[in-house]
């Protein structure tokens, strides 16, 4: 019986961690969350196996093991469990230099705007490059990685953060001009 469940659940483990990633990324939050969602998901399934509850994942196992993971996932994002991804915190480290002991007034408030902006931006970009950005700049993802995540091509991968970077430049140069020429106006 152990093999047949576990057969079962191979089976959809991988599709399920894609789908869990692309979840936890929806509702903001971290990579570990999936994998936790579909560790619990697992147990779940076990526990309706060994209870003799079979008929409810019979139809579709695969339908009953994502319900079953969206509802976790949106369990722990209700319950604020996990923390949700902090972009502030984050970007902390990209946009603040890496020895910076002293503190500066001046140079904080120029971190707190560009991180404002930058949050910003996250909004304009599409789904896709916005996903491959979270999955390569927040969850240190490689190439090769986030293209297995997201199942396409590597070069896709590329494609889509070179012109999400593109995209960073324009906005940022537009919200500069902007402030410039209300600042002259």
């Amino acid at each position: 019986m152990k093999s047949q469940l576990e057969h079962c659940f191979s089976i959809h483990s991988q599709r399920l961690l894609r789908f869990a990633i692309k979840m936890a990324y929806r509702y903001h939050l971290p990579i570990e969350a999936a994998e936790d969602a579909v560790q619990e998901c697992y147990v779940k399934f076990q526990e309706v196996f060994a209870s003799g509850k079979r008929h409810l994942i019979a139809d579709s196992v695969y339908g009953w093991l994502s319900k079953t993971l969206r509802n976790h996932l949106i369990n722990v994002k209700k319950s604020k469990i996990q923390q949700s991804l902090s972009l502030n915190h984050t970007l902390k480290y990209i946009l603040e230099p890496v020895c910076s002991y002293s503190y500066n007034p001046q140079q904080e408030l120029e971190q707190s705007e560009m991180r404002e902006k930058v949050q910003e931006w996250l909004k304009t970009l599409s789904p896709e490059r916005a996903e491959v950005v979270y999955l390569r700049v927040y969850e240190n993802f490689s190439i090769t990685e986030t293209a297995q995540i997201l199942n396409i091509e590597e070069g896709t991968v590329k494609s889509r953060l070179s012109r999400a970077i593109e995209n960073l430049k324009l906005y940022m140069q537009d919200r500069s001009d902007h402030a410039a020429s209300s600042v002259s106006a």
